[in-house]
């Protein structure tokens, strides 16, 4: 590797961003990356290929760099680019609509990669916009909640339910990460030119016990602390099998913050709704418990309240948007047994494309009004979405999800972006049900 430079992931130097609309509903978003970083990635690639020495006529246990260069040009460009997409590219375009406080109706397309890995490679994403709503006067609006059932039962099943999940408030809270915890870490590329490290991802969240999450993952992450950094090959965050393969690149792991399972009070149980004392979280939690044709109270105020908003504010989300969402929505029913007789049914497609509309037009709303009253997004925040999203009936309080097909979150390590768009648009929800109820 020729060039020592080192630039920081994330710095305006690295990686440009330019955005130009092509309608109103439509953006192009082109990323260009800098050679600086795509050397360092380059340099890790070429070293790993050089290990594979099963070629014929060849008998060392190490190929020449330059010799790997050159019989493997095509594999190591393709996973350059990859790598940068997985590792860079896709949390920076996140990261830059956020800042920019551009509303995606969908997740952002890639469209292109153009250049070369010594010259600069140029990513080029199609960005389908949300439509730009006035909402201004929407705290005068009139909204009558659906009133909860008056079953003598269901007060002394919240109490009961209250004493089941949390632990007296003077509860030492564990510090070690262990099973069932959420983790929130960042990562670093380290170099073996560099002292200093290059920053990989902002933020992501890990469910450590999950079914899905490579048991190297979770050994990986197990009784570490808060402000805790270790080093990880690059293996295990990059969706490869482990290697004995020496580069001299691996990744710094930084623990920012654990969620410990099973140890909520009944105060964190209050802040995971915003609400103070105990009869205000009774209340609340009525909410799913009270059910009215195998409708909670909680699902009835939310489709009353989106019918009275879609009532109110009346616009269009562009055709593309919706085709984008139907996709999603589609793909997620691939592994469903069911699919194929839904598809036999006349009313299946019309059915998709009403659902993907309302989905859209929802966001639309609720992003809207959470631009036009600040509602900002803390870690704090995020723990308590976790916490509410993996409990059997807490999670009927969770409407906005991460993924466009509501497809489990501890699948995989989840991006900090996607989580703090659901929880902003979790808390504006719970806001404007707050203030407009009566």
């Amino acid at each position: 590797m020729n060039k020592k430079t080192f630039v920081p992931a994330y710095s305006t130097n690295a990686f440009t961003y330019t955005l130009s609309d092509r309608s109103s509903h439509l953006s192009m978003l082109t990323v260009e990356v800098d050679p600086t970083i795509l050397a360092h990635v380059q340099d890790h690639i070429t070293r790993t290929y050089s290990n594979y020495t099963i070629l014929p006529g060849v008998s060392c246990r190490k190929l020449p760099l330059s010799y790997t260069r050159q019989y493997f040009a095509n594999e190591i460009t393709r996973d350059v680019k990859q790598f940068i997409l997985n590792h860079f590219v896709s949390e920076g375009v996140l990261s830059y609509l956020e800042k920019a406080k551009i509303v995606a109706a969908n997740w952002p397309r890639l469209s292109s990669i153009t250049g070369t890995v010594e010259d600069g490679l140029t990513y080029l994403f199609s960005i389908s916009r949300a439509p730009r709503l006035k909402i201004e006067d929407w705290s005068e609006q009139s909204f009558v909640c659906p009133q909860r059932k008056n079953y003598t039962d269901l007060d002394s099943q919240v109490e009961n339910f209250i004493a089941a999940i949390t632990v007296p408030e003077e509860t030492e809270k564990r510090r070690e990460l262990s099973h069932n915890d959420w983790v929130c870490f960042s990562s670093y590329l380290k170099t073996p030119t560099s002292n200093k490290e290059i920053p990989i991802h902002k933020d992501y969240w890990l469910h450590t016990s999950a079914p899905h999450i490579p048991a190297a993952i979770t050994q990986a992450f197990m009784g570490k602390k808060e402000g805790d950094r270790f080093s990880a090959p690059i293996s295990l965050l990059n969706n490869q099998p482990p290697s004995q393969v020496t580069t001299g690149y691996s990744f710094t792991i930084l623990i920012k913050k654990i969620v410990p399972h099973g140890q909520m009070t009944a105060t964190d149980l209050a802040d995971c709704f915003n609400v103070h004392g105990r009869e205000e979280l009774h209340d609340k939690l009525i909410e799913v418990f009270s059910f009215r044709n195998d409708i909670s109270l909680r699902r009835s105020i939310i489709e009353e309240l989106f019918y009275m908003l879609f009532s109110t504010y009346r616009f269009d989300i562009a055709p593309h948007a919706v085709t984008r969402r139907k996709e999603s929505l589609l793909a997620a029913l691939q592994g469903n047994p069911d699919l194929l007789v839904y598809t036999k049914q006349k009313e299946f497609i019309p059915h998709l494309t009403r659902l993907a509309e309302n989905k859209l037009k929802e966001e639309a709303i609720i992003d809207t009004i959470a631009t036009k009253e600040k509602i900002s997004v803390t870690q704090d925040d995020i723990a308590h979405y976790l916490q509410m999203s993996c409990h059997d009936r807490l999670k009927d309080f969770v409407y906005f999800t991460p993924l466009d097909d509501d497809a489990d979150i501890t699948s995989d390590p989840i991006s900090h972006h996607l989580l703090a768009r659901s929880v902003r648009r979790e808390k504006t929800l719970n806001l404007i049900i707050k203030r407009l109820a009566v």
